[in-house]
């Protein structure tokens, strides 16, 4: 159906009994309008937090298989799954956020933002770098007894995969001969991640707090609580969106 700013709309909602309530008789065009693409941002938002925690999920399962690999038939390969599974998350939810800020006013802040965090935090450099190697070659990860290592040695072999600020970290590494434990890795980069989700998540709650407020003003409440709340055309009373 096309629409049309002639188009009367109004909000509706439904208390925990059923019954309906008219919260707003006559919501104009602009106003219906404003409220959807508000609705629109704070679903956007809501998407990003969603991928915050398969994130989070991925460096907790990384870390229980590295700690409690008492079986080790398929270890590596399982243990290759996980890493694999945390790389790529880690790697949308970058990107997730990217598009979120793409074409607000706070770009350049959230951009100042991630590349502080990738300058400062050498997890950071880690898991992305890692994520862009592992779609050409295997992963450099050795396996001994308990532990799971990255080397940097056998890193370095695959010089023109990386970036130059990350062929210096894997020189240094290599020079004071230290290799990267897989386990020490996901429980450092879990803290670092918590650190960048902070910083993202409050720069992207300023830019939708004001369409949280709008949509606030025309929710159906009921002892301190949500109820369903719709927008629908007067005209034929269809629902035009869910609010809550």
């Amino acid at each position: 159906m096309t629409e049309t700013k002639e188009k009367i709309y109004g909000i509706i909602g439904y208390d925990s009994r059923g019954k309906q309530h008219v919260l707003n008789q006559q919501l104009s065009y602009e106003e219906r309008k404003r409220i959807m693409d508000a609705i629109g941002r704070m679903e956007e938002a809501l998407l990003a937090l969603d991928y915050y925690y398969i994130v989070k999920g991925n460096f907790r399962e990384l870390q229980e298989k590295l700690c409690c690999a008492s079986d080790r038939q398929g270890f590596y390969r399982k243990l290759n799954r996980h890493l694999f599974n945390l790389l790529d998350s880690f790697y949308v939810y970058i990107k997730e956020y990217e598009r979120f800020f793409k074409n607000t006013p706070l770009r350049d802040r959230f951009t100042s933002i991630k590349r502080n965090l990738y300058n400062k935090n050498l997890e950071y450099r880690m898991l992305y770098q890692l994520r862009n190697y592992s779609l050409h070659y295997r992963l450099p990860v050795d396996v001994e007894q308990e532990h799971a290592y990255l080397n940097p040695g056998r890193m370095l072999h695959s010089y023109g995969q990386w970036q130059k600020d990350f062929v210096q970290d894997l020189m240094t590494l290599q020079e004071d001969g230290q290799k990267i434990e897989l386990l020490k890795l996901a429980q450092e980069g879990e803290g670092f991640f918590e650190t960048m989700q902070y910083q993202f998540f409050t720069l992207m709650f300023e830019w939708v707090k004001n369409d949280i407020n709008l949509v606030a003003e025309h929710l159906c409440v009921e002892n301190g609580q949500i109820q369903p709340t719709v927008i629908v055309d007067r005209a034929s009373n269809e629902i035009v969106r869910d609010i809550a």
